[in-house]
Order: C-alpha cells, then structure tokens, then sequence
C-alpha cells in the first residue's frame, strides 16, 4: 500500500453494521451554532467537580485550570463530519480537529450507526489516546465534552493503533497524533482478511499482524499505555519527546 492508498484508506472508513438505536436526536442546521458552542459563550469554565480529579486534574498546588475541548457535529445536505472545537479567551470557536467525512442521510435526525457512528468513535479514541477525558453533555449522542490536565511539562509524544479497511482486507495502523488528535500515519501492518461489514475479530491472521505492529513500534521506543475504546487492537502508546524529532513543539 503506498502513501496514497493509505491516506484514501484512512479518510474513508468502512461502515460497519449496528442495530438501530432508539433515542435518536434531531441533527444541527448547517451554519448555526452548535448547543455546545452557544453554551460556552454564555457560561463560564467549566465545574472541575465534575471530573474524577485524581485521574484528570493536577495537583491542588497548581491553580491552573485543565484544558478542554468538545465535539461538534456540522453538515451540509450531502455531506457531514464530527470537528473538535475548542473555546477562545475572546468568546469564540476554533476547531482544531475533524473525523473522516461521511454521506448525510435522507431522515434528518443523525442516527447512532453507520458511517456517522464509525468516524466519532474514531474521533474520541484519538482524543482519550491523547490524555482527554470525556464528559456527557447531556445533549445529542455525538455532543462531548472533553477535559485534560495542564502539567508543567508534557514531555511525551502519543500514538494509537487503529484499522483501515478496503475491499476484504484490513491492515492495522500506527498513527502519531497531536495535542487534539490530529493522526500522522507511522507504520502499517501487513493486509489480513475481514468481513466487509463485520467487525474486525482477533482472527490468527489479525492477531499475528497486530502483533507485529505492536513489536515494530517497541523497537522505535514506543511504550503500551492503555486500551483505548472497546475494539481489542485499539492500543495507546507513547514515548519521550527526545525519541520524536517529529514531535509536535509544545506535546
């Protein structure tokens, strides 16, 4: 697979199947502003209560308070894609990452499956790989709200392994991701039969190139950090920031 074929691969995930979900929610009109940006102009930071604050937050002696970030949906009558905005000093937006785009439906309400279900679930892994953790909204199923903590130093450089899919066949990838998740593609692993639609099951051929991937990115210094989602190849990794020439300036 050359670095075209992979990059089609990678920004067109497979659709995989789901049953119907029930509690459906209206989808956002193209060109308004979404619940979650409406409800940052009008508010202030967030509650740190609300987040386990052993895992997220610093510690008390630092009064900084930690970052945060959220996921928006926005689309048009053809087209729609998850963005992860984050809340100017002045009162404003910015979106600093976006999922793979998908086809809109006919029904207007954004349904929990499919292709819109595919591209945030790969939105949010790429988000907890990076050290966010994610708070309900309380709104539409796509609308999360993320918190992470500022440390003096952020002296690592994080990576997740996921999956691309095309035609009967999948190869796990590793991807580099900034401080938002934005992923740079690192190392693929060989090709391994899948269903078209099924789920990617730990096969012996998948397990065999899955661990490969994981014994390639060990010997460039990476280091297993957790399970991330419930896919079981969904690895995070890291290592030291000195080990990335590539590293982002700031991560």
């Amino acid at each position: 697979m050359n670095k075209g074929d992979l990059d089609e691969t990678l920004g067109a995930p497979r659709v995989e199947s789901s049953s119907r979900d029930p509690a459906t929610r209206q989808a956002l009109r193209p060109g308004r502003r979404t619940r979650i940006e409406a409800q940052w102009l009008s508010e202030g930071q967030p509650e740190l209560g609300e987040v386990d604050t052993a895992d997220v937050l610093r510690p008390a002696a630092d009064t900084r308070r930690p970052d945060r970030c959220a996921i928006v949906y926005k689309g048009s009558r053809r087209f729609g894609e998850f963005e992860v905005v984050v809340a100017e000093t002045g009162g404003s937006c910015r979106s600093v990452a976006r999922s793979p785009a998908f086809s809109v439906p006919r029904f207007p309400a954004l349904r929990w499956r499919g292709a819109p279900r595919v591209a945030h679930e790969l939105l949010v892994r790429r988000l907890e790989a990076c050290g966010w953790w994610p708070i309900d909204s309380g709104g539409a199923w796509h609308e999360l709200r993320f918190l992470r903590a500022r440390p003096a130093r952020m002296d690592t450089v994080r990576s997740l392994i996921t999956v691309a899919r095309e035609a009967g066949q999948a190869r796990f990838v590793a991807e580099e991701l900034d401080p938002y998740g934005n992923p740079t593609p690192l190392v693929v692993s060989r090709p391994f039969s899948v269903p078209r639609t099924l789920p990617v099951r730990p096969s012996r051929q998948a397990k065999a190139a899955h661990e490969q991937l994981v014994r390639r990115m060990g010997s460039d210094g990476w280091k297993l950090a957790a399970a991330v989602g419930k896919d079981w190849y969904a690895l995070s990794l890291w290592r030291p920031v000195s080990a990335n020439l590539s590293a982002p300036p700031g991560w």
